[in-house]
């Protein structure tokens, strides 16, 4: 076999893992989540309450998660102020898994901004700029 079949046999097998691998991955976060945090469905149950539970996990998230920011930038390790913004991205990762309803377990990642959303709703409207027509 030669160097181009080597390299088409090696990217096959990536493709075919990172393939699985966005399958499988939410499936085992969701199995995992769902030992600490009950599946809940937005239609079943009292929305005020589960947001009054979680809040205060929130706000420690966003601390932590801002903390490390500062903690990075000020010590002079960006590997850790990187964690910060990486992480803020796995409520992004919520928004999306809770629109799959079988994933719904997933979407309290979306937590890290209940904190943003006590302040104002009208933050989380700063993303619809990707709305723009180009």
């Amino acid at each position: 076999m030669n160097k181009n079949g080597i390299f088409t046999l090696i990217s096959t097998i990536f493709s075919i893992a990172v393939i699985y691998g966005t399958f499988i991955t939410p499936r085992l976060i969701h199995r995992f989540l769902l030992k600490f945090i009950p599946d809940v469905a937005p239609w079943t149950t009292n929305i005020e309450e589960i947001m009054n539970a979680l809040r205060p996990y929130g706000y420690a998230a966003l601390i932590t998660l801002a903390g490390l920011i500062i903690l990075g930038l000020v010590i002079g390790k960006y590997n850790v102020s990187l964690l910060g913004p990486l992480a803020m991205q796995l409520s992004i990762f919520g928004y999306f898994a809770f629109t799959m309803f079988i994933f719904a377990g997933i979407g309290v990642l979306r937590l890290i901004w209940l904190p943003l959303i006590d302040i104002s709703p009208q933050i989380l409207k700063l993303g619809h700029v990707v709305l723009t027509p180009i």
